[in-house]
């Protein structure tokens, strides 16, 4: 891919090697999500209490438990990124008892799960042991799954950022690819007896290839002491990471969601019920990104409220802007409709 895009300029090519390389060699913090506490487990799967990064003044009021779904493709650090770098910190800040969800991995479970039994078996019973209806927040396909849940069990309110539902609205030329990824999943889920997230990653790579240089070449050039330098680092090292898939989840992701588009057609089987938007008791917020590559602004639920931005998927939880963005408009969205 390297030779392809800079077939033209070996300046080019050198500069983008001179930032992999910096990559690389990288320092990296030895701990960098402190303190966090396991509220519940279930299986491999882990329910974390995420501390505030500052104290809460005395006398500020006690809101709603949030809990942030991730997505089961990349890992759940996305969402609590380091100290400085942490939306579920932020939130934590701003009063609310703040969890995250971690899927563990398919490898330590006995029977390894489907994406509706992560659902029912994991998330649900995970949110039982809170005792009382939280706010939900799904990140990208966790938006997806957090859906779900609430239509099947009652929700203080449900925050989708970045999440698909209709994925027959993904470019034509998009779900090309997905099907050529999902070929050499099943060749990896026959030799592996899981899909690697390795495959996944290739396809993201794939989507804009001259951004995948460009974000390298730029690196070579950040001070090594600089934030712009650690925050890279951290994001590509999470961008480069996720457990294995199982078999029956990446079947229902890719041959349930996205090639029969069953969210988005009505008849998405969770467990014994269809998922029905219309059965959600509660406030929604569907926050979108029209600048988004890896989720289409037109594949976004179109049921509840929307608020749309022009930040990528990527940069509207960790980006120079996602604070201004999202993290600040959407703290005052669960003052307001969180109770």
């Amino acid at each position: 891919m390297l030779r392809t895009e800079t077939a033209t300029s070996p300046e080019r090519q050198a500069q983008a090697l001179i930032g992999l390389r910096r990559y690389q060699q990288a320092d990296r913090p030895v701990t960098p999500y402190s303190h966090r506490i396991i509220a519940a487990q279930h299986g491999d799967a882990k329910l974390w209490h995420i501390p505030p990064e500052r104290r809460r003044p005395a006398g500020a009021p006690v809101r709603p438990p949030v809990v942030l779904v991730p997505s089961i493709i990349n890992a759940h650090d996305i969402l609590d990124l380091g100290r400085g770098h942490s939306f579920a910190r932020f939130l934590a800040g701003r009063g609310h008892p703040v969890y995250l969800v971690d899927w563990g991995s398919p490898l330590a479970e006995q029977a390894q799960l489907s994406l509706e039994e992560l659902i029912t078996r994991r998330l649900l019973p995970l949110l039982a042991h809170l005792g009382a209806p939280p706010i939900l927040l799904g990140y990208c396909l966790g938006g997806t799954i957090a859906i779900a849940a609430a239509a099947l069990s009652p929700m203080r309110a449900l925050v989708t950022l970045a999440a698909p539902w209709h994925f027959r609205r993904y470019p034509p030329a998009f779900r090309a690819d997905t099907a050529r990824i999902w070929e050499q999943g099943q060749q990896a889920i026959g030799q592996w007896g899981v899909m690697p997230m390795e495959v996944m990653q290739q396809g993201f790579w794939m989507l804009d290839r001259a951004a995948t240089i460009a974000k390298f070449e730029r690196f070579a050039g950040f001070a090594e002491d600089s934030t712009a330098h650690r925050l890279f680092v951290l994001v590509e090292d999470w961008a480069n990471s996720g457990e294995p898939l199982s078999p029956p989840a990446a079947t229902e992701m890719f041959d349930t969601l996205f090639d029969q588009d069953a969210s988005g057609l009505g008849h998405w089987q969770v467990g014994s019920q269809t998922v029905d938007p219309d059965r959600i008791n509660c406030p929604v917020l569907h926050v979108s990104s029209t600048t988004d590559r890896i989720v289409p602004h037109a594949s976004a639920p179109d049921f509840g409220k929307r608020r749309d931005i022009a930040l990528g998927h990527v940069g509207m939880i960790i980006g120079s802007r996602a604070r201004q963005q999202l993290w600040q408009p959407l703290a005052r969205w669960l003052v307001r409709h969180g109770g």
